[in-house]
């Protein structure tokens, strides 16, 4: 009984009651409530800062590549629009009456005069004249005619506007191309390339051809094609153009001294005109774009947006490729924003949020205190009410203060001592219960044990069976031998050949009887292996069905399909079936319904087999004792009475187990065998 509800201590009770508020006092409750909360708090904070920041960042940096993609395409129309402007330019330079005159006269100083004051007019950094029949190229400068250079795309502009086309395109014009129309132009198409983080390796250490608008278009008098006009403007260090698309874009925004927004025109990866300021305030010319940048955009043709590294710092870029008239890469343009100030814009609004959580905190923590400290109360005078339980004094109450859950535990706790008191009383009860039980208990293991007792006393029946048969088999192989060879050699007519057949008769019995004892004592040796069931019953009902006993009755199989082997002896199992049917037969006197079923337990790891009859069933004072040695009822003569203990004997040596179920409409036996795998594992754990 357990003595820690009752009060034959009270002393030890009350000691350890008073020691325990002293031995586990740590943290009160109401500082763990307020904790609690300050922790959800704080996590929560935490888990919304975070969530917040990035929900913040993705919304500014968004808003910031929306705008960048904007800003690429507007610089792709400026950039158009200078184009186009190039090209109506030197097509109106080639529409004047004074070009037309010059070239008609001939005279190279006065056409010399006409295209320097057409180059000052057309804004273009240069401007020649091709003639149509000697393809000879005059300047401005008054220099001797000479051969078009050799750059293919000039001499594919130029040869368009021979062909009456007014053409306009971006290319790339090498330093050669370059010194034949200016030396200036030349020199300013020369930039050094500087090295900055992130860009690919670069043995160049300079850049000297020129990313031009190159326009061209026909010179027409008298109805054909005399010439043609072309000219272009340089964009290496043309940087008006990049300021005038910044400015377009962003205005004058600008962050902690230094614009918001940059522009840049590269040659190829290198820039040759941009707004991009080093950290010495120049501007980042000859600088290289960074490597995943130049992969995508040159090597992929593919435009870029999204977080760039810039020179020296972040940003957030767009890039597109710039290409040529021939369709080829030749430069991109990119436009891009400081990443600094849309993160400064992050970072104030969390800072806001975070002082906004600091004040809340302060708050909670202070209504929290308070309203735990109204609750508390309550609970620390059922405390002390507690104290005197454990002592032993079970009548005590608690005065109910509110209807709240405090108040419902006040409730709880008087109705809790009354049921205390209540089991106080029953305890005796319980224990004369629990005395009546375990004298139960122990009758039936008195009658376990007579069981037990039982099943030695069958073992050593058959220990004895199995040495009385080894003492018998000789003899009686003797006994037949002669009486065989006696009945061979006897007349039919003669007096003895009815009581030899008589010996031999009951000699042959005599031996099965002692097959059996033998079986029955498992002295028979076993070789155990993996049976398909479902083959092994059908090929025992095949071999039964000939005979003349099951003429008249009607057998059913009912096979599950795919069952897992068992692992058993072959023969035995033969023998196990043939011995349940042949019982099954003789119980409906060779008439009747014949069941054999298999199926598969998954759940307990076994295949079951089930022979059912509908004879006249086993009643329930024999059921007892069917799977006894010797035990039979059959006539005198037509049983042995091992049939049924020699199955048990087989299927329990497998590991599995044999019942029977009867009533009058017929009797089941069922056959439970482990499968192969379960019953190998068995053996090596028994092993």
């Amino acid at each position: 009984m357990d003595r820690r509800l009752g009060p034959s201590d009270p002393g030890a009770v009350a000691a350890a009651a008073a020691a325990s508020p002293r031995a586990g006092r740590g943290l009160s409750l109401r500082v763990k409530i307020t904790a609690a909360f300050v922790l959800i708090v704080v996590g929560g904070t935490a888990v919304s800062t975070v969530l917040g920041s990035r929900i913040i960042t993705a919304a500014v940096l968004g808003q910031a590549r929306t705008r960048v993609r904007y800003g690429l395409a507007a610089a792709r129309l400026v950039v158009a629009e200078r184009l186009g402007d190039t090209r109506d330019s030197v097509a109106r330079a080639a529409a004047t009456e004074r070009l037309r005159t010059a070239t008609r006269a001939g005279d190279g100083a006065a056409l010399a005069r006409v295209l320097a004051a057409l180059q000052h007019e057309s804004g273009v950094d240069f401007l020649a004249y091709i003639g149509a029949d000697d393809l000879l190229v005059r300047r401005p400068g008054g220099a001797a005619p000479a051969r078009l250079p050799g750059d293919e795309a000039l001499r594919r502009a130029v040869g368009q506007a021979l062909r009456g086309a007014t053409v306009g395109s971006t290319e790339r014009l090498p330093r050669a191309t370059l010194a034949a129309e200016s030396a200036e132009l030349a020199a300013r198409a020369h930039l050094p390339i500087v090295a900055v983080p992130q860009a690919s390796p670069d043995p160049r250490t300079e850049i000297a051809d020129g990313l031009v608008l190159v326009a061209a278009a026909p010179v027409v008098s008298g109805g054909r094609v005399t010439g043609a006009l072309y000219g272009g403007v340089l964009l290496n260090r043309n940087h008006a153009l990049v300021d005038h698309i910044r400015t377009l874009i962003y205005g004058g925004e600008r962050y902690q001294g230094r614009d918001i927004g940059s522009v840049s025109i590269f040659l190829g990866d290198v820039r040759v005109t941009t707004n991009v300021l080093t950290d010495a305030g120049q501007r980042a010319l000859g600088t290289r774009i960074s490597a995943p940048v130049a992969h995508a955009v040159l090597a992929r043709g593919e435009p870029w947006y999204g977080r760039a590294f810039v020179v020296h710092d972040f940003y957030v870029s767009a890039y597109e490729p710039l290409r040529g008239g021939d369709g080829a890469i030749i430069g991109i343009l990119y436009v891009g924003m400081r990443e600094a100030p849309f993160l400064a814009v992050r970072t104030d609004v969390m800072l806001s949020f975070l002082v906004l959580v600091v004040v809340g905190l302060g708050v909670v923590v202070g209504l929290t205190y308070l309203i735990t400290r109204t609750m508390i109360h309550p609970l620390e005078a059922m405390v002390a009410a507690t104290n005197k339980i454990a002592a032993g004094d079970l009548n005590q109450s608690v005065e109910v203060l509110s209807r709240d859950e405090v108040g419902h535990l006040a409730v709880s706790f008087n109705r809790m001592t009354g049921s205390l008191r209540t089991m106080q009383e029953e305890l005796q009860g319980w224990a004369h219960t629990l005395e009546q039980k375990v004298r139960e208990r122990t009758e039936q293991l008195v009658a376990v044990q007579a069981r037990m007792g039982e099943s030695e006393k069958l073992a050593s029946v058959g220990r004895l069976a199995a040495g009385v048969a080894h003492e018998i088999n000789n003899p009686l192989g003797g006994i037949l031998t002669l009486a065989m060879l006696e009945l061979e050699e006897c007349a039919p007519d003669h007096p003895m050949r009815r009581d030899l057949e008589t010996i031999v008769k009951q000699t042959l019995r005599c031996r099965e009887i002692v097959k059996g004892l033998l079986d029955f004592s498992r002295q028979s040796a076993a070789r155990a292996a993996r049976v398909d069931l479902n083959a092994t019953v059908d090929t025992t009902l095949a071999l039964l069905e000939r005979q003349p006993l099951f003429h008249n009755v009607r057998t059913t199989r009912t096979f599950a399909p795919d069952l897992p082997p068992v692992l058993i002896d072959p023969g035995q199992l033969q023998q196990v079936v043939m011995n349940l049917v042949l019982n099954a037969v003789d119980a409906m006197e060779e008439s009747g319904d014949l069941t054999v079923a298999t199926a598969a337990d998954a759940g307990r790891g076994e295949v079951v087999l089930r022979i059912s009859d509908t004879g006249a069933g086993i009643p329930p004072d024999v059921m007892p004792l069917i799977f006894e040695p010797f035990f039979t009822t059959k006539k005198v003569g037509q049983g042995t009475g091992l049939g049924l203990a020699i199955v048990h004997g087989i299927v329990t040596r497998a590991g599995g187990g044999v019942e029977a179920a009867s009533d009058a409409a017929g009797t089941t036996f069922t056959v439970r065998l482990p499968v192969a795998a379960a019953a190998a594992a068995a053996a090596e754990g028994g092993g």
